[in-house]
């Protein structure tokens, strides 16, 4: 299924005219009792219907599947490290930026992470 030209996942079931993802989430469905499972990132709000239907425009197209599980709101976590610190110039007026830049660090960079949930 496509929405705008984007790859787009239909759910049903769903609690009626819920918001039910939000950009930046991840869609999971499993497509069988073995493990096997298909994940893309939600590009655009998706709010179910009266009915519970929703149709949620994803980054990367998913199979067709039927009657499977489907998970909302995974997020994915990432490390990140600046390459270079900006200079704190600010001007007496006017507004002032900063510009970054950073690379993404893996586990196996440094021996592994430890995930804390500081709420």
């Amino acid at each position: 299924t496509t929405s705008g030209g984007y790859p787009a996942v239909s759910v049903t079931g769903l609690p009626p005219s819920t918001l039910v993802a939000r950009p930046g989430e991840f869609i999971r469905l499993f497509a069988d009792s073995n493990g096997g499972e298909h994940v893309s990132q939600v590009l655009a709000p998706a709010y179910s219907d009266e009915n519970g239907a929703a149709l949620i425009k994803v980054l990367d197209a998913l199979p067709s599947l039927t009657e499977v599980p489907v998970n909302f709101g995974d997020r994915a976590s990432a490390v990140f490290k600046p390459i270079s610190y900006p200079r704190a110039v600010q001007p007496v007026r006017g507004d002032w930026t900063y510009d970054w830049q950073f690379r993404e660090v893996f586990a196996d960079e440094v021996g592994g992470f430890e995930e804390v949930d500081p709420w």
